[in-house]
């Protein structure tokens, strides 16, 4: 009989343990709060370059929000192995979207700002460049998207 009472103890144990833990990211990430999130599987690397003694990193980023109001938010990307590797001085880099403008001579970059407008109840695509200081090898670890921090700046 003491045999059967320790199984159970040894089954019922490891349950207990997992069902706290659940309630506990429960209660980290609740599910109906509304927020602005990265799409992944639609965002991307375009490439990077170097102008100026500054890397450009271009990528379209895909966000979407489930608030019922628009949102303003700002984005950095964060790449501590391009530190590493001696591509930029810092890892944090942020976003400016650009707008192109076609003059006789080509083309010229004008700043258009920091700042992105997500609608209200929607999923949108933003192209954006994350700038940094130039650090002296012009190496990426890889190709893909860099981890995205989204900062939601209006209430």
């Amino acid at each position: 009989m003491a045999k059967i009472h320790k199984m159970r103890c040894v089954f019922l144990l490891p349950s207990i343990l997992l069902l706290f833990s659940c309630l506990e990211v429960a209660t980290q990430t609740p599910l109906n709060e509304p927020t602005v999130r990265l799409v992944e599987s639609e965002s991307a690397l375009r490439g990077f370059e170097v102008i100026d003694q500054k890397v450009h990193v271009m990528c379209t980023i895909t966000l979407e929000s489930t608030f019922d109001e628009d949102k303003t938010v700002e984005l950095a990307a964060l790449m501590p192995m391009e530190v590493e590797l001696g591509l930029l001085q810092a890892p944090k880099l942020y976003a400016v979207q650009f707008r192109r403008i076609r003059t006789a001579n080509g083309y010229i970059r004008d700043v258009e700002g920091s700042k992105l407008v997500v609608p209200a109840e929607s999923q949108m695509d933003f192209n954006v460049t994350f700038i940094g200081d130039f650090a002296g090898t012009v190496k990426k670890q890889d190709r893909f998207l860099p981890e995205i921090e989204i900062t939601i700046l209006s209430d």
